[in-house]
């Protein structure tokens, strides 16, 4: 539930993200691409989501 989609390696360059080198603001800032794609949110707002779909 929580990381639903695998990326797979030619679409990683439509969810990508900077952060800092070695996670040290003082460096450069590199991009990263997602191997995963999901939710981390609480599985409250998830059945509530999941619910709301079937309910529509």
């Amino acid at each position: 539930m929580f990381y639903n989609f695998y990326v797979s390696e030619e679409h990683r360059d439509y969810l990508l993200f900077l952060w800092f080198e070695d996670n040290d603001t003082q460096m450069l800032l590199v991009d990263y691409g997602m191997t995963v794609f999901g939710n981390s949110t609480s599985p409250k707002l998830e059945s509530n989501g999941i619910r709301k779909v079937v309910e529509n």
